[in-house]
């Protein structure tokens, strides 16, 4: 389910750019992510030494699409800030956050509720002053009967006290399609203009 909507959105929204970054928490079939028609890096992260190296050398080389699969999104955010600040390109740059898994059992649930919150945490950061291009994936809470659904959320960035309201911009669902016509990132552009 995560890698229809990734690629999708990979298709849709970074297919333009130079590279894109791919970085993973668990060892997944990641060449369903990003089209093979896009360049960029897939980055499974087992050394925290390299994953540091290899984000900025991301960045260095202009990758302004930027895919994260990670459980802790709050730390991910804190980290790609850090290197951004040392990276010798700048540029605004697309980012989009996805759960590691599918909620099927009762841990998966608790997990991707403590990743909900986790988002809620992020869109509320600080740093969210310099990420204008940010756009997150959450479970959307459901009953048993009910299909997956993923609401992709991101912050309003605009407006004197409004800036970090949160905004959803689509569902997902497990049929493998949105629900609305959103512009995910285009948003930003016509808000601040």
């Amino acid at each position: 389910m995560m890698s229809h909507m990734a690629r999708e959105i990979s298709l849709k929204y970074f297919s333009n750019f130079r590279c894109v970054l791919l970085v993973t928490e668990k060892s997944h079939n990641t060449e369903d992510y990003i089209a093979a028609s896009i360049d960029g890096y897939r980055l499974d992260i087992e050394d925290e030494q390299l994953v540091d190296n290899i984000i900025l050398k991301a960045l260095d080389e202009k990758c302004h699409g930027l895919i994260f699969q990670v459980s802790d999104p709050v730390a991910m955010v804190q980290a790609v800030t850090r290197l951004s600040r040392r990276s010798l390109a700048r540029a605004n740059r697309r980012f989009f956050f996805i759960p590691v898994d599918v909620p099927t059992t009762e841990v998966k649930k608790d997990r991707h509720a403590k990743y909900s919150r986790a988002v809620d945490q992020v869109l509320a950061m600080r740093e969210m002053n310099f990420f204008p291009d940010l756009v997150m994936a959450r479970f959307e809470a459901q009953n048993a009967s009910s299909p997956a659904r993923i609401e992709l959320v991101t912050h309003r960035f605009v407006g004197e006290t409004s800036y970090k309201d949160q905004v959803v911009l689509d569902i997902w669902t497990e049929r493998f399609v949105f629900h609305g016509l959103a512009q995910f990132f285009l948003f930003r552009y016509l808000t601040t203009l």
